[in-house]
């Protein structure tokens, strides 16, 4: 995006938030790496010392063509949670996509599987995958499947959800922020989950803090 972080921290005090998770890109896309993230960590820390509001530190990984995630495990280690996601090199044969997806899900550090089919409305078609077979894997790595409201993706895909909800499956609803009025986008997330009937303690948003950091 191109909001800074008191900027953010602005907004989301405003509607009175009790946190706020900054997980730009990294790498892969452009974003940040394992050296400047130190320097974004230095910032978040000195906001966070006078503010109502705290900023939780992340990363949106990008998940490579390996499965491996696009930052060390040293920079993973600083964080206190880890998104991961596939932008890039989406159009794999069936079985190399789920062998992606299914390492990164793996990956010890991984915390939350952003937009899971990495689909954008006209302009991207989502992975070839057995998306049944990716939910299993992130209930068995207690990994959060992310419900994203920014209109191009509500992804997960709705059909999806009752099988997720059935198997035990948790769930993160998010903004996909990058500009100011994107952060309403958290409203089409929260409709979903209504409308498919998610209880809220199936998603990582409603927890308190404490709790969060908990889980």
């Amino acid at each position: 995006g191109i909001y800074n972080l008191k900027e953010l921290m602005d907004i989301a005090i405003s509607n009175n938030y009790e946190y706020l998770g900054i997980s730009d890109h990294t790498q892969a896309m452009a974003g940040i790496s394992d050296e400047s993230i130190l320097e974004q960590h230095d910032k978040i820390d000195a906001l966070n010392k006078n503010s109502t509001c705290r900023i939780l530190k992340s990363a949106e990984c990008e998940i490579l063509n390996n499965g491996n995630l696009d930052l060390n495990n040293d920079s993973l280690s600083k964080l206190d949670y880890t998104i991961i996601a596939i932008h890039k090199q989406i159009n794999q044969v069936k079985r190399i996509a789920e062998q992606r997806l299914i390492k990164a899900i793996e990956n010890p550090y991984s915390n939350i599987l952003a937009h899971p089919s990495g689909r954008l409305y006209k302009r991207k078609v989502g992975m070839c995958v057995d998306m049944y077979k990716i939910i299993d894997a992130c209930i068995a790595n207690n990994v959060a499947i992310e419900i994203n409201g920014d209109p191009d993706r509500l992804d997960l895909d709705p059909r999806y959800i009752k099988y997720a909800l059935d198997k035990g499956a948790m769930f993160t609803f998010d903004s996909d922020t990058h500009l100011a009025n994107s952060f309403y986008n958290i409203n089409n997330a929260t409709k979903i989950a209504y409308d498919y009937h998610i209880p809220a303690e199936r998603c990582l948003n409603t927890m308190g803090l404490s709790e969060l950091k908990t889980f």
